[in-house]
């Protein structure tokens, strides 16, 4: 019988998904949490307690004989041992029991000693963590460093490609973009941030492009699935005003929330008209929109201008862009515009830095766990796009699921693609402006991510 060495994430996440907290103070007078601990990897002995939380004992966890024994019958064995170890204490009148540290370390060799010795290190299967897609495949570093364009450029020299998930941008990514070009690497992040995109093509495109770097911001499900549908609108000659709508299932992340609320509470957001910004009526509230495939209106928002007249300010072909988007959840959306409201005028009079702590707060209250992992059936995406000109008329609709997912594979397909070869185009560019709209639709398609795109013609 084979022990078993590794934790499955779905182990894992029963140990952690708990709370489990020790109420122990460690020697370094700090509070232990299960997911802290863990969130390197399980470390047991006998696949029965972790150091730094006495009197907690498990059983058919993670590094014990689960997976590849007779369930019900190793399960006994265990009950069995916690027993004799309760019963032992209390014949002795102990009243703790713990492992150590070095207990795990020596039990975790041993487990590995024995699965080296097989093939099941080889195999593609939820016993290796494939149920995490890739996490066994990767070949990746965890790195700390300081947020400084110097500390930041000694990380990234040697490197060709950044792809950039830390928000709000427009705060903590300046020293990224400036550490890149010093590097000598392309920049991409997931930024939906108008006003952040505004500042990289003003500022930093111009130095990109003589350095032969793409600077690409904003390749996310919420900007680029949309873009996709737009230039397929735009396949038409004679188009040249861009309807946008991008709607999603499911909630933001931790991150995504404050984000979002802080640039809605910081900057202003714009729409292309006429080849000009002109700003979104800020007190406009809530819109009604008709989205494809339901009956129900949706609401919507501005959301921040969103990265898509930037993008196309400099498409000869054309000259008005708007983009309404938002979530699926009606309660959520009804909440948006009184949350953005309530935290504007907490923080009326507030230098930036105080604003920003205090927006950081706010958000925290409004989403402060990681939503679920994403369900198709109920993450679903729409992305659509009227596009008209004088004499001419085209729609096209993406049905998709999982935008993080959508997200994740765009920001993949951009890395493998400037390993392999020159972008498109260099200098500040989106997505599809750098890797070709049809090649990043045939990506999203080839992992079943969006449906065919629904695309009609009127000239």
């Amino acid at each position: 019988m084979l022990t078993r060495y590794r934790s499955s994430d779905c182990e894992r996440s029963r140990l952690t998904s708990v709370g489990l907290r020790n109420a122990f103070l460690t020697s370094g007078g700090h509070l232990l949490v299960a997911s802290d601990v863990f969130k390197d990897g399980v470390r047991t002995f006998l696949g029965r307690a972790t150091a730094g939380f006495p009197n907690i004992l498990y059983v058919y966890g993670p590094q014990s004989p689960s997976a590849f024994c007779n369930g019900p019958t190793c399960a006994e064995l265990e009950g069995d041992w916690v027993i004799n170890a309760i019963s032992h204490m209390r014949d002795n009148n102990l009243t703790r029991i713990e492992t150590e540290a070095e207990a795990e370390d020596e039990w975790h060799e041993h487990l590995e000693g024995l699965a080296n010795a097989t093939t099941f290190k080889l195999a593609n299967s939820w016993y290796m963590n494939a149920n995490v897609p890739g996490i066994e495949t990767a070949d990746y570093q965890v790195v700390e460093v300081a947020h400084t364009v110097e500390a930041l450029t000694g990380l990234f020299t040697g490197a060709s490609v950044v792809l950039n998930t830390v928000g709000p941008f427009a705060k903590f990514g300046p020293e990224v973009v400036q550490a890149c070009l010093a590097a000598k690497c392309h920049y991409t992040d997931t930024t939906g941030e108008q006003d952040w995109l505004i500042t990289l093509d003003t500022q930093y495109g111009a130095k990109f492009a003589q350095a032969g770097l793409l600077l690409s911001p904003g390749l996310a499900q919420m900007y680029t699935t949309g873009e996709i549908a737009a230039q397929l609108c735009l396949e038409t000659p004679g188009l040249d005003t861009l309807d946008i709508a991008v709607f999603w299932g499911g909630s933001p992340t931790i991150a995504s929330t404050q984000t979002i609320l802080v640039n809605a509470a910081m900057a202003k957001a714009y729409y292309l008209e006429q080849n000009q910004y002109v700003e979104w009526q800020p007190d406009a509230g809530l819109y009604h929109l008709a989205i494809p495939g339901q009956h129900e209106t949706a609401l919507a928002l501005p959301w921040g201008g969103t990265s898509h007249p930037v993008w196309f300010k400099k498409d000869p072909r054309v000259a008005n862009v708007k983009v309404l988007g938002g979530v699926f959840n009606r309660p959520l959306m009804l909440g948006v515009p009184q949350i953005v409201a309530a935290a504007l005028k907490a923080t009326e009079g507030m230098n930036d830095e105080d604003r920003y702590a205090a927006l950081a707060k706010t958000a925290a209250g409004v989403m402060n766990t990681m939503p679920p992992r994403e369900n198709p059936r109920i993450n679903k995406s729409v992305d659509s796009v009227h596009a008209s000109g004088p004499l001419g008329r085209a729609h096209c609709v993406i049905h998709g699921n999982c935008n993080y997912k959508q997200t994740g594979l765009l920001q993949a397909f951009a890395a493998a693609s400037l390993l392999q070869q020159a972008p498109r185009r260099v200098g500040f560019a989106s997505g599809c402006q750098a890797f070709g709209h049809r090649e990043l639709l045939g990506a999203l398609r080839s992992f079943g991510l969006v449906m065919e795109p629904v695309l009609t013609r009127q000239a």
